[in-house]
């Protein structure tokens, strides 16, 4: 169809969706992103939760309109906020605070510590910094930063006096780190129940509603849940057969794609021999993160961004002579612009022949290594499941239920680095704990079905998407009332439910 009947139609279908007279309040969402089906998924799910509440949508138009972002969200959502005219207003407004902001900041620390009132909304800010401008950690700031930090200060004052002067009664965000971060903090200081983060490919979400949710970003699974699977067969079955698809690379993820797929797996001799290891020494296996990638997502990082984590590391596991140690890169690091970021950090400290092959696969560790250093990776529930120990820098959702070790300060992370060769395989309990929580983080969280009204195709980083597709897609959709559509279905029922996250148990959402 032509885009002019696309924009009416999309037009038609709001307004015979949404009353603003007879609504209850407001639902605000934003629509920060280039990817169109990132946009119109996340807009599908705000529309779903304004309608289970009878709230009134309203979006924050991106910035630009790179790929035509910005007419697009114009289209499916009219009741919008024009961001860039608000952005210049309170330029004006906030300008001898932005001044002081601009020169005062001198590093990294200070941009970390940067709050407003109740709001610690500089870890967000750092953050969009280091995905921003594809950077591993700001080690100097230079006029290209502090221009961004007083950018993001004027979000934030934006979102505030949006969040004061409307009736909002929800927020739905595509996540709660960076910009996003921003409103997140506003939904906890002003009480508003909020939704975030949004995995569109596995269709999960979790709701923040009190005080206690939060205090972390991201909720821990559930020891209730642990208790209530741990001797489940059925559940065991399910997640044996989920991991044979996705050491195979058949889950469709990224992450597993890029670790998985096509990639050379060697036995225990043939992996010794090619890294040149002491076959009496146990390997310990270093898996950094993106570095870029919101290293303040986790609650309780101990240090201040991945980076520096990661080069302290390094230099802990050089002193002690007990081990053989290997690194394997992150398996999406080119889709951030980051291949060779780590073999660079290496060569500087002299240790590049610690650098696990680019082809090897991930199976090669996890069969072959004996513990596993992460800040808070999925590997390291992976690691857990085949019994192996995990050590954290940080407190990922699976972290606390007995079979991690827990790190809260630098002092004590350097010990356990220090007599890492001491540490026990886990016992088959430990190993039936993290194989329930796996069950729960890989299969009970996969949501995702055909079904669902959210857009025509996953969003895989680095596959490109076709506009046309989505297009036709969604003039199907227009064509059912929203309170008709299986997205609302499961939306309305979750809202229902006292549960925190959508889960895809049996009797509770069935997406599948």
């Amino acid at each position: 169809m032509s885009r002019v009947g696309f924009k009416s139609e999309n037009r038609k279908f709001f307004k015979n969706n949404f009353k603003k007279n007879s609504s209850d309040g407001v639902l605000l969402f934003e629509s920060f992103y280039d990817s169109k089906q990132l946009i119109y998924g996340v807009a599908k799910v705000a529309f779903s939760f304004a309608k289970a509440q009878n709230l009134y949508p309203k979006v924050f138009l991106p910035l630009n309109n790179k790929n035509g972002a910005k007419d697009f969200v114009k289209s499916i959502c009219p009741n919008f906020i024009n961001t860039k005219s608000y952005v210049l207003l309170f330029s004006i407004i906030k300008s001898f605070s932005l001044l002081n902001f601009f020169f005062k900041i001198s590093n990294k620390k200070d941009i970390i510590n940067i709050k407003i009132g109740d709001c610690d909304i500089g870890k967000h800010i750092y953050d969009a910094l280091l995905i921003r401008f594809k950077e591993p950690s700001i080690l100097k700031l230079d006029a290209r930063h502090r221009k961004f930090i007083v950018l993001e200060l004027i979000h934030f004052f934006l979102f505030n006096y949006i969040v004061i002067k409307e009736n909002v009664k929800c927020v739905v965000l595509g996540d709660n780190v960076y910009r996003h971060g921003l409103l997140f903090e506003l939904c906890k200081k002003y009480d508003i129940k909020c939704i975030s983060p949004i995995n569109l490919n596995a269709f999960t979400f979790s709701k923040f509603q009190s005080p206690i949710d939060y205090e972390k970003h991201c909720f821990a699974i559930d020891k209730k849940l642990i208790n209530e699977f741990k001797n489940n067969e059925e559940a065991q079955v399910e997640i044996s057969d989920y991991f044979i698809k996705r050491y195979d690379g058949k889950i469709e993820q990224h992450d597993v794609i890029s670790a998985f797929e096509g990639k050379v797996i060697k036995d225990k001799d043939e992996f010794f021999s090619h890294y040149k290891l002491n076959p009496v020494k146990k390997l310990i296996v270093l898996m950094p993160h993106i570095f870029c990638d919101a290293p303040h997502a986790y609650p309780n990082t101990i240090y201040d961004d991945y980076y520096e984590w990661f080069i302290d590391t390094i230099k802990h596991l050089q002193l002690n002579k007990n081990i053989n140690f290997l690194v394997k890169e992150h398996p999406s690091a080119h889709l951030y612009n980051e291949q060779g970021v780590v073999q660079g950090i290496l060569y500087k400290y002299n240790v590049q022949n610690l650098l696990v092959d680019l082809n090897e696969s991930t199976v090669s560790i996890l069969n072959n290594a004996d513990a596993v250093v992460t800040c808070g990776g999925t590997i390291g529930i992976e690691f857990a499941c085949k019994g192996k120990p995990v050590i954290l820098a940080a407190h990922p959702p699976y972290s606390n239920l007995g079979f991690t070790f827990e790190n809260n300060s630098i002092i004590e992370y350097h010990n356990t680095l220090k007599n890492i060769h001491n540490i026990k395989p886990l016992n088959e309990e430990q190993k039936k704990i993290a194989l329930t929580a796996a069950y729960i983080s890989f299969y009970l969280t996969d949501n995702y079905s055909e079904k669902l009204e959210i857009g025509s195709e996953k969003i895989l980083l680095g596959k490109g998407l076709s506009d046309v597709v989505l297009y036709d897609a969604i003039y199907g959709y227009n064509k059912v009332a929203l309170e008709k559509q299986e997205v609302f279905r499961v939306i309305k029922k979750f809202l229902e439910s006292g549960s925190k996250m959508i889960r895809n148990e049996p009797n509770q959402f069935n997406t599948k």
